[in-house]
């Protein structure tokens, strides 16, 4: 919205432009046909006009939003460091689970296989 739009005196948003040209707009006194009212739904604001200030309310917030939002991303990627180092550890955990668990079955095979050497040389003395 120009600021030669803004009918409101005390408008932050455009109270530079209005002092810089010397020029408060006012409102046209031309009597408009009446319409039915709008709905409202909620949280919608009813005129164009309160939409354009609560904009310059948001725009006055911004910087504040935006710290809060570096600050929770530096939060989230710290724990997402963290998950990464926990998954890391999962994974080589198993990993050297499953290479335990091959060597443990290789050496029930070998000693299967001394077993069946020492009963077949057995059976050959007897």
């Amino acid at each position: 919205m120009h600021w030669s739009a803004c009918f409101e005196d005390r408008c932050d948003v455009h109270l530079r432009d209005k002092e810089g040209a010397s020029w408060w707009p006012k409102q046209p006194r031309r009597n408009q046909p009446r319409r039915a009212a709008k709905t409202v739904r909620w949280g919608e604001p009813a005129t164009p006009e309160e939409q354009h200030h609560q904009a310059g309310k948001l725009v006055d917030d911004l910087p504040e939003e935006i710290l809060r939002m570096a600050e929770e991303m530096g939060r989230l990627k710290k724990e997402n460091r963290g998950l990464k180092k926990r998954v890391v550890f999962a994974e080589d955990s198993a990993r050297k689970a499953g290479i335990e668990a091959r060597r443990r079955a290789y050496e029930n095979v070998e000693l299967k296989i001394r077993v069946r050497r020492a009963v077949s040389e057995g059976a050959a003395l007897v």
